[in-house]
């Protein structure tokens, strides 16, 4: 016995020794092997954050890594690279942070393949940044880029900013672009003067705010200040979500706060903005049920990518697609429909399958020095324009141009495929409308080569440049347009100065433009297709330049006055932190910028200006964050009787306050117990209550489809927001998650929706415009391939009997139709069986073909798998009964498969009411609201909704 213990003893201390020896194997360590930069790097003068820094290695630069130290738990390598100069330097740049890696570590055949180096050569291509004197100023001054603080007091700062949330980049000492935004934030949120700089004031005040300040720890809640791998999961998990449209960036900051009480509120918690234990778990069960999964963080290259991907991976792929070109968006690090669309472009610009999945070929190509960029294709615009019109079913490198074009000036969302099909017509259609246009949908070559022009693919782009140095109101236009795109945060000066230049090489770097900081023709082509405005360098100075911007007031007691000068009249005193709408900029007699806008104070609205000094620019997102709070409606109402009276007070012996007739349509927002209801949204009934027996509770569009009342915006959520997502989904201007929350992308595709439609672009969904959306609803529905019957049924698939389904045509081995109300096509199918729901394949080619032009792909591999994308149909079976439903379309278990000439490997579900997915026994969210907006559309169009009984 003893010496079995004395066995299990030694077995014991052998796994720790092992275990032990496992994990000093496991400390990298490198030594003459070569190295790819990931991201932009301070290179140093020896190992360790406390070391001087003297240059920047750009990203995706081949270095040789000479040896490599650990320090802080971050490994450091020494490498070797060419400077600005084209010659041989050596320094320091941090490796891998134990959760990141910076400079990822080839073989050295794949060194030799992609760079064509051996035997620690490196590429002739420059990799440092700074030229030789400013690496020797850079020493001699310790590294410090600041000439107000020292690199210690820097360090210090950064590391305030960290801990407070505003900055989650590497502690360099250097005060670079992140850091100098991170110090502009935290001065406009405790009201200094916002100028970037590290004064003694915005030190003082750092100091003091960082105090007793802790990140949060592995354990515990997450809240304003925490940071770390844990916060950004929760932005990757509450981007899945839809709550979270920022950069995910590890710092809990305002917008972070936003998207945890958006997510409390629309699952019914305290919207407290902490997310402790019971959000998380909220959280993780919401992943579960939309089929996402919360974790996820594996490198780029190490497994495939696709839509519903998560983590870390995914945010490097976007940056990737960002820098060359392809992608457009926000890094998010969650694969949507975007994302996809990127992958698609890029894999079809570089000959590979354009499936919209990254796996190893699509991810070693964009890794690899050979990948082309959106802008250097050998077919580009100005040499693709077509002799004649292009129209449905053109083919070829032309179309491939268009379509390339129009989804950089963002009226074309879908694959880049050659094809001219219905969505490549809307498209065209939508930029003819812009331009008032005949809407004709053919692409003529004076409208190719306008559109090429519009792109900077073309040699005949707008005439002139702006650059350091360069005043006047197409400077002002610039920065604006910067502004809008995120790119530039500094005042409207109309001086091209450092900041300028410095957004101007950020924008041309993202989208494949030389970085130079000179916007020319083609860097202000470009900017111009993104933002609809016209910057035209070269026109003479102007001293008022017209604008659309957002600002808060920097100060305290600051005058508002009524002409741009401190000689006119106060007009009304204005707190720091008040918020403005801006419409122009002026400048004085003083020689200063005065901004001209509205604000409300006090509950009084007024106009006025505010000179420059005073005032910080905000993003629209912003602006409406802090004045257009979620609307306090709990949901809708209609009247059902005629000349109700709404009376002051929940009962009738209350004074009557006015009358309401049959039909109309409110917001209610509050419930009194004696069966009366608060009602919200207009003037004249505001306030005022109704009681319950005179109204119907609907939801948006419920009956008669028309909106009187009430306005949909920023900050909103609930089935009015989801049903506004579907419908413009349907129009073709919303292509993201049904998530019922009036986030940043519904905000911009109601303004495309209102732009398109000559309505006020506010981005809010009211009366004007939701009446306007039902309208084009009511116009898009096109049931031209099948009549639609007065009669239509809702079958609640588990509450009737399977012999009941049979009598309805519901049926294994029987033919029926499907028709999709959007688009109006239909197409035949055989029903092959049926237990948590009816699966079905199409009856041949020409029904796949169909199938894929309603969802607009080509091919039945591309055929979408995100329920969010799950559409409003019909199904007409065998026996001639019509009954609502939708699909998931993607092809499956092609083992069943029956039919071998459609096209189509495998079969297709068909969802009713309450049907399951396979296994899971899940009733999917996403396939209810399509089916209830298949009944709403039809409630529409006067059909009956008859639900089918045993």
């Amino acid at each position: 016995m003893n010496r079995i213990r004395s066995k299990r003893i030694i077995a014991v201390i052998l796994c720790v020794i092992a275990v032990f020896a496992s994990s000093v194997a496991l400390a990298a360590t490198y030594k003459n092997v070569y190295g790819v930069t990931k991201e932009r790097m301070v290179v140093h003068e020896s190992y360790g954050t406390s070391s001087t820094s003297f240059d920047n290695v750009v990203k995706d630069r081949c270095v040789f890594i000479l040896q490599s130290k650990d320090s802080g738990g971050n490994t450091w390598v020494e490498i070797k690279y060419r400077n600005a100069e084209g010659g041989l330097t050596t320094g320091w740049v941090c490796q891998s942070d134990g959760d990141e890696t910076f400079v990822k570590v080839l073989s050295n055949s794949e060194a030799k393949n992609k760079y064509g180096v051996s035997s620690g050569s490196v590429p002739s291509k420059t990799a440092g940044t700074k030229s030789a004197k400013e690496r020797t100023n850079a020493l001699a001054r310790g590294g410090s880029s600041s000439s107000s603080s020292g690199t210690a007091s820097v360090k210090q700062a950064q590391e305030n900013l960290k801990k407070l949330g505003f900055y989650s980049g590497e502690i360099t000492g250097n005060v670079g672009s992140k850091t100098e935004q991170a110090i502009r934030d935290f001065q406009r949120k405790y009201g200094l003067s916002v100028d970037g700089k590290l004064g003694t004031q915005t030190m003082s005040k750092l100091s003091s705010a960082a105090a007793g300040k802790s990140s949060s720890s592995s354990s515990g809640d997450m809240k304003i200040g925490s940071s770390g791998d844990r916060v950004r999961q929760l932005q990757q998990d509450l981007t899945a979500l839809g709550f979270y449209w920022a950069e995910v960036t590890g710092s809990f900051g305002a917008k972070t706060e936003t998207a945890v009480k958006s997510f409390q509120k629309a699952y019914g918690m305290s919207a407290d903005g902490v997310a402790g234990t019971a959000t998380l778990n909220n959280i993780s069960t919401a992943l579960k049920n939309k089929g996402y999964s919360s974790g996820s963080s594996t490198s780029l290259g190490s497994s495939i990518l696709k839509e519903g991907s998560t983590g870390t991976a995914v945010s490097n792929l976007q940056r990737s697609l960002k820098n060359l070109g392809y992608y457009d968006a926000e890094v998010t690090g969650h694969f949507g429909s975007k994302t996809a669309a990127a992958v698609r472009a890029f894999q079809t610009r570089n000959n590979l399958v354009a499936d919209g999945v990254a796996g190893s070929a699509t991810l070693s190509k964009i890794s690899s020095s050979s990948a082309r960029s959106s802008n250097n294709n050998s077919s580009s615009s100005s040499s693709s324009v077509s002799g004649s019109t292009l129209t449905l079913n053109s083919e070829g490198a032309a179309v491939r141009s268009l379509q390339d074009n129009l989804y950089t000036l963002g009226y074309y969302n879908g694959t880049i495929s050659g094809h001219y099909g219905s969505m490549t017509a809307e498209a065209v259609r939508k930029y003819q409308k812009k331009k008032g246009y005949a809407q004709t949908g053919n692409a003529t070559p004076s409208l190719q080569q306008e559109i090429a022009k519009a792109t900077g693919n073309s040699s005949s782009v707008v005439s002139g440049t702006l650059k350091k140095g360069s005043s006047g109101s197409a400077v002002t236009a610039l920065q604006t347009a910067l502004m809008k795109l995120g790119y530039y945060y500094g005042e409207l000066t109309g001086n091209y100065g450092d900041l300028t230049a410095k957004a101007v090489r950020r924008y041309q770097s993202d989208h494949g433009l030389t970085a130079d900081g000179v916007a020319g023709p083609a860097t202000i082509a470009s900017i111009n297709g993104r933002t609809d405005m016209n910057i035209t360098a070269g026109i003479s100075t102007s001293t008022t330049g017209k604008l659309t911007a957002y600002a808060t007031i920097t100060g305290n007691n600051v005058t508002l006055r009524s002409g741009p000068g401190t000689n006119y009249g106060g007009v009304t005193s204005l707190s720091n932190g008040t918020t403005m709408k801006i419409s122009r900029s002026e400048r004085g007699k003083d020689g200063f910028t005065w901004y001209y806008g509205t604000t409300t104070n006090m509950d009084t609205r007024y106009s006025g200006y505010v000179r420059i000094d005073y005032i910080s620019l905000m993003s629209r997102s912003v602006y409406d964050e802090t004045t257009g709070k979620s609307s306090n409606y709990i949901g809708m109402l209609e009247v059902i009787k005629t000349e109700v009276a709404i009376r002051e007070g929940p009962g009738k012996d209350e004074s009557v306050a006015g009358r309401v007739d049959k039909g109309e349509q409110f917001y209610y927002k509050a419930y009194a117990d004696n069966g009366w209801y608060q009602l919200t949204g207009s003037s004249y009934v505001e306030g005022c209550w109704i009681s319950d027996d005179c109204v119907k509770l609907i939801s948006w569009g419920g009956s008669g489809g028309s909106i009187y009342l009430g306005t949909l915006k920023f900050g909103d959520s609930g089935d009015a927001v989801r049903q506004l997502q579907m419908k413009l989904s349907m129009l073709g201007y919303y292509n993201n998650t049904i998530s019922g929350t009036y986030g940043r992308l519904t905000e911009e595709a109601v303004s495309d929706f209102q732009s398109d439609h000559g309505l006020n672009d506010d981005g809010k969904a009211g009366p004007d415009t939701l009446n306007a959306i039902e309208k084009a609803i009511s116009g898009k529905i096109n049931t031209s391939d099948i009549t639609v019957k007065s009669t239509v049924y809702d079958l609640p698939w588990n509450s009737v009997s399977n012999s009941t389904r049979v009598a309805y045509g519901v049926e294994s081995g029987k033919y029926a139709k499907i028709l999709d109300l959007a688009t109006g096509k239909a197409f035949n199918i055989f029903m092959r069986w049926g237990t948590e729901h009816m699966d079905a394949e199409p009856y041949n080619a020409k029904a796949t073909e169909t199938l894929c032009d309603i969802y607009g792909v080509d091919s039945a591999s591309q055929l979408p798998s995100d329920r969010n994308k799950a559409r409003p149909m019909l199904v007409e079976t065998n026996k001639g009964y019509q009954i609502v439903c939708t699909l998931y379309p993607v092809p499956h278990d092609s083992s069943s498969q029956t039919i071998t000439n459609n096209n189509f490997n495998g079969v297709f579900c068909i969802h009713f009411t309450g049907t399951r997915t396979h296994g899971g026994n899940v009733v999917h969210s996403e396939y209810t609201n399509a089916i209830n907006l298949a009944k709403t559309l039809l409630k529409d169009m006067d059909r009956t909704i008859k639900t089918i009984t045993d």
